[in-house]
């Protein structure tokens, strides 16, 4: 809960700084009155005591006061010269040597039987004294010092003189002494109270300044006219206007023109004057360079203890910068939502037409290959045999794109969810090598797979499996240079993870082009293409399914950096039992 500044209690107050305590030597007008006051007791008493005496006093307190005004204007000069303490302690010595000297007068009643100096001395003690608590109560160390210095002297040669009357008056002086030190340490503690009360609204009306600049850019306060009479510098850093350029003018008169803008800023006039208090209202001000600045304008009616209304204070914030990031931010989301309609409109068209396009090409291909294997009786040329292989292979060719775009359009739209069923790995690893294996012409490349003998069984949607495997192979295959071998393996990796590596001895793949690889088309570069066939598709569309299970797809060097090395990583919890297939698993 807040406490307020009333509620806390009062700080003590540090020791007096050094300007305070050089202050109080700068009272030249009452320096002056102490030599003024010399001399007319010097006057008073030449011819009753010893000239050289009453000469050596008056220089002494003369010269007393020359010292004070000396250290007054040193401080003026340096103000740093000496530190608090030593301002302090040179203050205290000054002062009590300034009471020691007044307080010589109190020899007159030993030497001179006049009671009329004596009353003199008497009412001369009690006014310095007084004098002493007006001038210098605030630092007590040199009130009392000055005091005492003065006062028992005087008490003393009172007292010394004899007689009732005497002792009476001596009595009376130090009664009077005492309550002078009682009446300045309490209006001491009142003004050391009174300045830590000030220096805690100081400190409330800067705080309270710093919460409302750090919550906007700039204050101000306004007449009963809604006109500005105070505006702070912080306007300047936001519209480099001086503060000078709002002061006689209201808030509407410095907003924008534009139609709009004005009807939102005489909304801010009708809540004014209404005087009803409004916050975070919009308005523009368009700047003498053309410059539109937005603001949140925030404000509160105040209000004259005759219950009278006086004007406004308010806050002002530059919102420039957002509204154009808001701006900005609403026409990325809509151009994105464009995009995306786009994307999913292409994905759409691609799978329709696909799925249109395999019934006409299932036909040319069955038809192309009944006329190559002559089927219903020779067609005569060999050339037109070799037509009919040409259409079928094209067509198969363009039935593996179809399919291929078929299955991206599906996962591109969102509508691939994988199974999660019970596989034997050595299985699915072993239909994948021979189906790829019947595509490879005798002797050209060979596929080893001897260490997939150990596959575990795993959880994972059989077909898209199978489907990346045999992209794989197919990819290395290509690839592999005559009379090589294509190395398949299975291993369990740190963590329990399983990973499938399928690794050829071909050229290779850049490392910077790796990843190209596995964008739809990031393969299918016509060289590429001429040399080891494909759609560019298989690649994207084997780590769609792999990650669509959880796992992972990479490409890197085979080992020795000859060829390359595609792994197929898959998570640990999907492998049922290790080294061996569970019974009636299947794909």
């Amino acid at each position: 809960m807040a406490t307020s500044l009333i509620d806390r209690p009062v700080l003590k107050p540090a020791a007096p700084t050094a300007p305070e305590l050089a202050g109080l030597f700068a009272h030249t007008w009452t320096l002056a009155v102490n030599v003024v006051n010399a001399a007319i007791i010097v006057s008073i008493l030449w011819g009753l005591l010893p000239p050289s005496l009453l000469i050596g006093w008056l220089a002494t307190m003369t010269a007393l006061v020359a010292m004070r005004i000396a250290f007054a204007r040193s401080h003026a000069r340096d103000p740093g010269a000496l530190s608090p303490a030593q301002w302090a302690s040179w203050h205290s010595l000054g002062s009590g040597i300034t009471g020691l000297a007044w307080g010589a007068t109190g020899i007159v009643p030993l030497v001179v039987a006049d009671p009329v100096m004596h009353v003199l001395v008497a009412i001369t003690a009690a006014g310095m004294g007084a004098g002493a608590l007006i001038l210098s109560f605030t630092h007590l160390p040199s009130f009392r010092a000055f005091v005492l210095g003065h006062s028992l002297p005087v008490v003393l040669g009172l007292a010394l003189h004899g007689g009732t009357t005497y002792l009476g008056i001596a009595a009376m002086g130090l009664v009077f002494t005492a309550v002078l030190d009682r009446i300045g340490c309490r209006l001491n503690l009142a003004h050391r109270e009174t300045q830590a009360l000030q220096a805690r609204l100081v400190e409330s009306e800067q705080r309270m300044r710093d919460f409302a600049e750090a919550a906007s850019h700039w204050l101000w306060e306004t007449d009963r006219r809604n006109r500005f009479t105070t505006v702070s510098e912080g306007v300047t850093r936001v519209t480099g206007l001086v503060p000078a350029a709002f002061i006689g003018h209201t808030p509407t008169e410095m907003s924008s023109t534009d139609p709009e803008r004005q009807r939102i800023s005489s909304e801010i006039e009708s809540r004014m004057a209404a005087r009803e208090a409004f916050m975070d209202l919009p308005m523009t001000v368009r700047l003498p360079d053309g410059h539109t600045l937005a603001l949140m304008i925030s404000a509160r009616p105040v209000f004259g203890d005759d219950g009278g209304f006086v004007g406004y204070r308010g806050t002002t914030r530059d919102v420039t910068a957002q509204r154009a990031a808001e701006r900005a931010a609403e026409e990325m989301r809509r151009a994105r939502d464009v995009a995306a309609a786009a994307d999913e409109l292409k994905t759409r068209f691609l799978a329709s037409v696909s799925h249109e396009l395999r019934t006409p090409l299932n036909a040319v291909i069955g038809f192309s290959e009944m006329m190559a294997k002559e089927m219903l009786g020779p067609i005569g040329s060999p050339t037109y045999r070799s037509y009919a292989a040409n259409i079928r292979d094209s067509g198969r060719h363009l039935l593996d794109l179809i399919n291929d775009l078929l299955d991206m359009s599906r996962i591109e739209l969102g509508h691939y969810r994988p199974a999660d069923a019970p596989v034997d790995l050595r299985e699915v690893v072993r239909l994948c090598v021979e189906m790829v294996r019947a595509t490879i012409p005798d002797g050209a490349v060979t596929i080893d797979d001897a260490a997939t003998a150990g596959a575990p069984a795993i959880r994972a949607d059989p077909r898209a499996l199978r489907q990346a495997l045999l992209n794989l192979l197919s990819n290395a295959v290509r690839a592999a240079p005559q009379g090589s071998a294509v190395v398949l393996s299975v291993t369990h990796a740190a963590g329990g993870a399983l990973e499938i590596t399928v690794t050829d001895a071909g050229p290779g793949i850049p490392a910077g082009s790796r990843e190209a690889l596995f964008q739809p088309f990031g393969g299918a570069d016509p060289e590429r293409t001429r040399r080891h066939g494909g759609t560019g598709l298989g690649l994207s569309i084997s780590r769609s399914l792999i990650e669509a299970m959880g796992g992972s797809l990479t490409l890197d060097d085979a080992p020795g950096h000859r060829g390359t090395r595609a792994t197929m990583r898959l998570p640990a919890e999907r492998v049922i039992v290790a080294a061996q297939a569970a019974d009636g698993a299947g794909d």
